[in-house]
């Protein structure tokens, strides 16, 4: 997804709380650690990522964010994402 570059992790979580147990937030960065405006969810039950997916569309930082399905496996473990999206048409000023 992509979000607001001020957002911090647990802004994140707490948006997506409800969805379910949220096992983890990364919000991608620079090479200078900069924000670059997106952000991924993994979630410890298969079944919150339908309930995420629901908030697609909604608001955080007063920016509507655009809520995908992503999912990995990595050493033969599944792990389940959602990937967000910011309207990037908003008025963003760094």
């Amino acid at each position: 997804m992509q979000v607001d570059y001020a957002c911090t992790p647990e802004e994140v979580q707490q948006h997506f709380q409800s969805c379910g147990t949220v096992n983890r937030v990364t919000i991608l960065t620079d090479k200078f650690g900069q924000p670059k405006g997106f952000a991924y969810v993994e979630f410890l039950e298969v079944e919150a990522v339908q309930e995420a997916l629901a908030l697609n569309e909604s608001e955080l930082h007063g920016r509507q964010l655009k809520v995908s399905h992503y999912s990995s496996i990595k050493k033969k473990v599944k792990a389940w994402f959602i990937d967000m999206e910011l309207d990037m048409k908003s008025n963003y000023t760094p």
